[in-house]
């Protein structure tokens, strides 16, 4: 991070918003201590700029740096024309791609292809450093004659030459604790919903009870699938450990081979530390996202509103700050000069503060009870330091969110606290404001997986769900009727989009373990149908707003065969969710009859046998019987080796297949296995809960919440 803010001092400073979010979490001191404070930057802004600059501004600094998180053809037109409307005489490139995946990227891509020359030999995969031509010296040079064409534009003249350099920093993860991370680059990512779950090796289609409909298995593109790989590849090359790659899930493979094609030649591949990378696709388990957590963090990433849709960071009021409001919201802003308003919220993006990253890594680990505790704890502990001679009284019982604002209130108008305490503060809102509405829906969701563990038969959840759209449409109706808004006599706590996580929840939790009767389906589709249309409804009286996102989302307005359309897809999708785990085996089912509580996270069972040495001998369980204590050697995974990349490894590949049952035997015995390795990481493609990654190293695209969830699965087509 010196040799960065060596680069940043005194220029105008451009970040695309994956290397602001990286700025944000993984920068100590966030983007104020990165780019800010001790002679750093002299301006911060959005890439690709929005707006000319303001002719009223302060003097536009002589050096610019551009932080961007994508390979750099994507970039010239946008790089050309910011460097023509000033006169630069220095300008620094810091990309989080390395020169060699840059490079190696051309090969793959026609569009990338002769963008900054008239032409670009490609070059194989996996090519060394020393190989690749001088694709960043390619790069300055063109950039050096378009600042030498603005300063004769400009009528500038310098007296000493241009500076130019395009340079490689690995800023491509936001750090929320030392052992979880995200990829900003990729956080709108999210893995295609696979009907039929995946092909294990020695698998057949009709291994599985619905192995003849397990045939349509969409992919990733390409495209997005390769700038997945190259984030993974640039963190296991930082970590500089030899790796070998696992995978469960169609994108995760995907994602898996472009990897070991990266990297066969790569460095660390002689490194003697050792490490398994499994990669899983969100869309295999989506009932940790669409059930309410008890996690804190959850509740209030999924409560508070997101900055962007592919930001991590969430607005927190500043209730609390009084008149030290403003100071504090300038020191916690994006950027300095966005030219927009940011409006009164806060940044939850710690930037390494120590304080507040241990206060995540705490309530990772606890549910919502014991982190309320630890919150009252930490505020008690920070008034007595700060505020001394505050009066604390003490707390019989439970602690409630009144309790914590009662205390919270000793901070109003505190501006030095502010400044020593911004980020554990800014949480300290955040759990305060999220509030807690999750009551009724946490009830159904536990309702629901005890009697799909006790009674095997979704016939009492499917009612269940459709007397509460029952009772939403009832209460629209009464609401038209009176011309009342919700809040003067509406009593329901739950809207339409609530039950439609709620059977998504159901559908991925049952699998294909127990079926959906088309009957049962028929129900449930017309009830939401008739939710849907009383919500259409009740819009168009612009008094009821708790469902429109959801009626926006289905594109279909007041239309009702454009409702009904949207419900069928919708379904469609459900049934691809529960049919996503069906060629799988030992990691196939979620529900154990006879759990408390019945759900069996795929992640917590993929970790268990991840780190666990492989028992031979054992079988994988029946569904109904309780997680085996000795992991079994899972084949639901698929080791994608580095030697498959090679000719030698493709034959001796077919060599093996010839072969079969012969080998078989032999092959099993020394099946690589990620528990023979010193570390094991776990990237999750499409988002991960607190409540998931509390448990475990790993690192993930996005923060999972019913929103992500909605805004993938069923979006409109």
């Amino acid at each position: 991070m010196e040799l960065l803010r060596a680069l940043l001092a005194g220029a105008a400073v451009y970040l695309d918003e994956a290397a602001l979010s990286v700025a944000k979490w993984s920068a100590p001191g966030g983007v104020a201590g990165l780019l800010l404070e001790r002679g750093g930057a002299a301006a911060v802004r959005d890439y690709p700029p929005q707006a000319p600059s303001d002719p009223a501004a302060a003097p536009e600094p002589d050096a610019v740096v551009l932080l961007l998180s994508t390979h750099l053809s994507r970039h010239p037109e946008t790089i050309r024309r910011l460097l023509l409307s000033h006169p630069y005489q220095t300008c620094h490139i810091v990309v989080s791609l390395s020169e060699a995946l840059q490079y190696n990227e051309i090969s793959y891509d026609d569009s990338l292809v002769g963008v900054w020359t008239s032409s670009t030999a490609a070059v194989s995969p996996g090519a060394a450093a020393d190989d690749l031509g001088g694709y960043f010296a390619t790069v300055e040079a063109r950039i050096y004659d378009w600042m030498v064409e603005s300063s004769q534009r400009h009528g500038r003249s310098f007296d000493r030459d241009f500076v130019v350099s395009v340079q490689f920093q690995p800023l491509c993860f936001s750090l929320l604790t030392p052992d979880v991370f995200l990829i900003p680059a990729a956080a709108s990512f999210f893995p295609p919903v696979s009907l039929g779950g995946l092909t294990t090796p020695g698998s057949t289609a009709n291994s599985s009870p619905r192995g003849s409909q397990a045939i349509a298995r969409p992919t990733t593109d390409d495209a997005k699938a390769r700038e997945m790989a190259c984030v993974i590849t640039t963190l296991l090359s930082s970590l500089h450990v030899k790796d070998e790659i696992f995978a469960l899930g169609p994108s995760s493979k995907q994602v898996a081979r472009i990897i070991v094609d990266q990297s066969t030649s790569a460095r660390r591949r002689a490194s003697e530390k050792s490490a398994a990378v499994l990669i899983v696709d969100r869309t295999l388990d989506l009932v940790g996202p669409t059930m309410h957590s008890d996690n804190l963090l959850d509740q209030v990433w999924s409560t508070l509103s997101r900055r962007s849709a592919s930001s991590y960071d969430a607005n927190v009021s500043p209730k609390y700050f009084g008149s030290a409001g403003g100071q504090q919201e300038d020191n916690q802003q994006d950027a300095s000069d966005r030219g927009e308003p940011h409006g009164p919220s806060l940044s939850l993006a710690h930037g390494c503060e120590d304080e507040c990253a241990e206060l995540v890594s705490a309530l990772l680990r606890l549910g919502q009870k014991d982190g309320l505790v630890t919150i009252r704890r930490r505020l008690v502990d920070l008034i007595g330091k700060e505020i001394p001679s505050a009066s604390v009284p003490k707390v019989l019982g439970r602690v409630t969110l009144p309790q914590l604002d009662s205390l919270m209130s000793h901070f109003v108008n505190q501006p030095a606290v502010w400044s020593k305490h911004a980020g554990l503060l800014t949480y300290f809102s955040a759990v305060i404001e999220h509030g807690s509405r999750w009551d009724e829906l946490v009830s159904i969701e536990k309702v629901l997986g005890l009697s799909l563990a006790e009674t095997m038969d979704p016939t009492f959840m499917v009612q269940q769900l459709r007397d509460v759209l029952f009772r939403i449409v009832q209460e629209k109706q009464q609401m038209r009727a009176s011309n009342a808004s919700l809040g003067d006599g509406g009593t329901s706590t739950l809207t339409a989009k609530d039950v439609l996580m709620l059977s998504l929840y159901a559908y991925s939790l049952l699998g294909d373990s127990i079926p959906m009767t088309p009957k049962n389906e028929a129900a449930l589709q017309d009830a939401l149908f008739r939710a849907m249309m009383a919500v259409s409804r009740r819009a168009r009286l612009l008094t009821d707003t708790r469902d429109c996102a959801l009626l926006a989302q289905s594109s279909s307005g007041a239309n009702p065969r454009a409702i009904q359309g949207w419900v069928v897809r919708v379904f469609s999708q459900m049934r691809q969710v529960a049919l996503s785990r069906s060629g799988m085996t030992q990691l196939r089912h979620l529900l154990v009859p006879g759990q408390a509580p019945p759900y069996d996270p795929l992640l917590v069972q993929l970790a268990r046998t991840a780190t666990q040495p492989p028992n031979r001998d054992s079988q994988s369980s029946p569904l109904g019987s309780p997680p085996a204590s000795t992991s079994a050697d899972s084949t639901d995974w698929t080791h994608v080796p580095y030697t498959a990349g090679s000719a030698l490894g493709s034959v001796m590949s077919g060599f093996s297949r010839l072969l079969g049952s012969t080998t078989s035997a032999t092959s099993s015995t020394h099946r690589t296995h990620p528990s023979q390795f010193d570390h094991v990481i776990l990237v999750v493609l499409g988002g991960i809960t607190f409540e998931e990654a509390g448990r475990r190293a790993v690192g993930s695209t996005n923060i999972a919440t019913t929103e992500t969830m909605m805004t993938h699965i069923f979006k409109s087509k």
